[in-house]
């Protein structure tokens, strides 16, 4: 039951971020759903971060980082924890991206594009190698298609902005 809430948790998490990510790519959707979408996908990822330290790593910093360290030394041969300060970071991000729009609403959107890019960017590589590099096989066929739809879907709104066709 402890894996099954682990690894459903961020699953959920997953298709509410990559909802969200589709939904500001095509421009469709109100500011009310893409807010729900990404705060949803949040509270899905925070329980994540809950079930795997509790279950998993029985609240222990030190068992996380081992265990980080562990699998990156499996896949890459670098003995380090250091991927674990970066799944802080990220939900530290995730987290202030929520209470971001929630605190300016409707504003959220004009927000600076180049922040709202170096967040994306910085989500998309993180979730990429907690799912293509670290996580289980399936994952890969469903990150690739993923990615292909949100490249043909970022080219397709950078066009319609540009007034291309």
């Amino acid at each position: 039951m402890a894996s099954f809430f682990v690894e459903w948790t961020v699953r959920i998490a997953s298709a509410f971020y990559a909802a969200r990510i589709l939904a500001d790519a095509a421009d469709v959707g109100s500011h009310r759903l893409r807010r729900a979408l990404w705060t949803i996908g949040f509270g899905f990822f925070a329980l994540h971060v809950a079930a795997a330290f509790h279950f998993v790593h029985g609240w222990s910093h030190t068992a996380a980082w081992n265990a980080t360290a562990r699998q990156t030394a499996e896949l890459t041969g670098w003995n380090s924890g250091a991927g674990l300060l970066a799944n802080y970071l990220f939900t530290l991000v995730w987290f202030a991206d929520v209470a971001a729009w929630w605190c300016v609403g409707s504003l959220y959107p004009r927000r600076l594009r180049r922040t709202s890019i170096v967040v994306q960017i910085a989500f998309a590589f993180l979730w990429f190698n907690a799912t293509a590099v670290f996580g289980p096989p399936f994952w890969r066929p469903v990150v690739a298609a993923f990615g292909l739809l949100l490249s043909a879907t970022w080219v397709w709104r950078v066009r319609r902005e540009r007034g291309e066709r």
